[in-house]
């Protein structure tokens, strides 16, 4: 038999044909935030062991699950009761102690009552009968005492009811068709009259079929996700999935962008942020810098769960140090370390470090070079050079921009064992302040590869880490976007100043002029991290394989939808670029020039590719073949 997605309208007007409304509890008006009713046993294990550190219990699920099973076995006829359970639990020597055996069902209790959510869109109905006047009725095959299931209702604001008829309190299952037995004569009504709601397709559909009662399935897995698949919120190993699947219609009103950021952004910054906490804890960390701007975020979610001793946002940017790096390596060419573009000529080189025309001038006509017509080399500029080097180098040293008091006001000329946590990618940020304080520091880092000509650095990554550059260019794109979603609205840090004896940082204008998307997106993922804080979640890291799961869904697999929202947003690397400029297919089939230029000047490129190819199911498949065919052909990539 096929069993539809559960359709809203379509339950509302069939409901219209029928006096009595009965709706199941579990997985139709109530969800668990757990993938599993079992894992909550995993709960309860947890919640006893931190209550309970001197005498901890372990693997609590399986004897807990074997002995329900085995209660059932002998007695089939009718539904169990908690008490006869852990009456059998008892019999188990780990679990013989009264006081240990009374505080896990009171534990068990407790979880249950903390673990359910209403089902939002099953609620919708439910309330949509109790306006038209329907007869509404709860019925429900369940262990749980009476008491409890009203209190859970109560919680989840399933009022109103006419009757509760549950399994562990009048002794009859619906799975033997004996509870909908017992429903209508208690109500003196005709089967026909009945119009049950339920997610399971024996129990709750299958049999009142059978006595002549209509049925209407109920999903148990009522997805409300944009990138997080039915089939990984059923078999999750963790509450993390269904945990957002849950709350997300509490959340409607709140618009696409912070739906969005509560599921792929909120995960991602918890598991990076839970790493961080664990590799500081693991090598013994006296200060974490959080770099500026990337990290205001991350840091504002380290404090909240971890406070915020041993920790400092450091606000440095390639700009503010460039001059300082340039400077200690004696060295022009060096100023490549910190730059991403291929070419420079002598004009934007002098840009880059933040030489005004009046100097630049000066320094071209001492050197004999055309400032927007030579092109200068990546290698050997020294050799080439030689005037062009040494001019620069010499004004350079004359002006204080006052970067060593910034740094030193932080404390990081001191010795110790110090980490910098920023999103990484090469670790140019870490390779120009070991240069300038003279220090080493560990690497904290969403992901990573380091770049040949860079010394030997002491670098981790939460969701990559690989060794040679070209290993890492999957990533790129979620690379990218990350920076735009971790956006702090202020602009970037040009260099420091002495204000009321301090030193400060001089900001640029912020790149992005139209924050509300970006502050949408973040906003989700904050209140993301809040609820789950408030949840009873696993001990430890968060495994990046979770958490990176919907946020890798966003940047490689965009809907078109998504694709076109992102993609006209700003991104800045040594220009300012929209994420993705793209035009219809119909221009590009007459313009096939333009569309490998816009191609290749695209930073997001699966969302390029979606705009162009909206009927395209992986987007990033396709970036793969063409970089592949790319690297083949002898094509330098953008």
């Amino acid at each position: 038999m096929f069993w539809p997605e559960f359709d809203i309208t379509k339950a509302i007007k069939t409901a219209k044909r029928y006096g009595v409304i009965s709706f199941d509890i579990f997985d139709t008006l109530i969800k668990r935030d757990v993938s599993a009713p079992t894992l909550i046993f995993d709960v309860v294990e947890r919640r006893y062991n931190r209550r309970h550190p001197e005498v901890p219990i372990g693997g609590f699920r399986k004897p807990r699950t074997e002995v329900e099973r085995s209660v059932r076995e002998n007695n089939a006829s009718r539904e169990v009761t908690l008490d006869e359970i852990y009456e059998r639990l008892g019999q188990n020597k780990e679990y013989a102690d009264a006081k240990r055996l009374f505080e896990l069902k009171r534990i068990e209790i407790e979880v249950e009552l903390d673990y359910c959510e209403p089902n939002i869109p099953v609620m919708e109905l439910y309330y949509q009968c109790l306006s038209e006047g329907k007869r509404v009725i709860i019925v429900s095959d369940m262990y749980l005492p009476k008491a409890v299931i009203e209190q859970m209702l109560v919680k989840c604001g399933i009022t109103r009811y006419e009757r509760l008829y549950l399994s562990s309190d009048i002794g009859k299952q619906k799975k033997t068709g004996q509870l909908y037995d017992y429903v209508i004569g208690e109500l003196g009504v005709k089967p026909s009259d009945i119009l049950h709601f339920g997610d399971r397709k024996k129990a709750d559909n299958l049999i009142p079929r059978i006595k002549g009662i209509g049925s209407f399935y109920v999903d148990p897995v009522m997805r409300n996700t944009a990138f997080i698949s039915g089939e990984t919120i059923k078999n999750g190993r963790t509450p993390l999935f269904p945990f957002i699947n849950n709350r997300l219609p509490l959340y409607q009103d709140k618009g696409e962008m912070f739906r969005w950021g509560y599921e792929a952004l909120g995960p991602l910054l918890l598991g990076f942020t839970t790493w961080v906490h664990e590799q500081i804890t693991d090598k013994k960390i006296e200060k974490a810098y959080f770099l500026a701007r990337d990290m205001n975020i991350v840091i504002q979610v380290y404090r909240k769960i971890y406070g915020d001793e041993g920790t400092a946002y450091l606000e440095v940017s390639r700009a503010s140090l460039r001059k300082e790096y340039v400077v200690r390596k004696n060295d022009l060419s060096s100023v490549f370390d910190t730059m991403g573009r291929r070419e420079y000529t002598a004009r934007k080189l002098l840009e880059e470090l933040q030489i005004d025309d009046t100097e630049a001038e000066r320094i071209c006509n001492a050197s004999g070079i055309v400032p927007e017509e030579v092109l200068l080399p990546k290698t050997n500029l020294m050799q080439q050079f030689p005037a062009f080097n040494r001019c620069v180098l010499e004004l350079l040293k004359e002006q204080d921009d006052h970067i060593a008091d910034y740094l030193d006001s932080f404390g990081m000329f001191q010795s110790g064992n110090h980490a910098l946590i920023d999103i990484g990618w090469h670790g140019t940020i870490q390779n120009m302040l070991e240069t300038i304080t003279g220090s080493k520091f560990e690497g904290l880092y969403f992901g990573n590869t380091k770049r040949n000509n860079f010394p030997d650095m002491s670098i981790s990554g939460y969701w990559f880490t690989e060794k040679r550059e070209k290993d890492a260019l999957p990533y790129v794109s979620m690379i990218t976007i990350l920076e735009v979603m971790l956006f702090n609205q202020i602009g970037t840090v040009l260099g420091y100043e002495e204000k009321d004896e301090k030193t400060v940082p001089i900001y640029g204008d912020c790149e992005m002029k139209d924050f509300s998307m970006i502050e949408a997106f973040q906003n989700g993922a904050l209140t993301f991290v809040d609820d789950y804080l408030r949840f009873e979640y696993p001990d430890g890291v968060l495994p990046a394989e979770e958490a990176v799961m919907a946020y890798r869904k966003m940047a490689f697999y965009p809907t078109a939808d998504q694709a076109r929202t992102f993609s006209e947003l700003i991104y800045e690397d040594g220009k300012l670029s929209k994420l993705a400029d793209a035009r219809r297919l119909p221009f590009y089939c007459l313009h096939p020039k333009r569309l490998i230029k816009d191609y290749r000047s695209a930073l997001w490129k699966e969302g390029f590719i979606k705009q162009v190819l909206p009927f395209a199911r992986d987007p990033y498949r396709i970036d793969m073949a063409i970089k592949g065919m790319m690297r083949k052909s002898g094509i330098k990539k953008s």
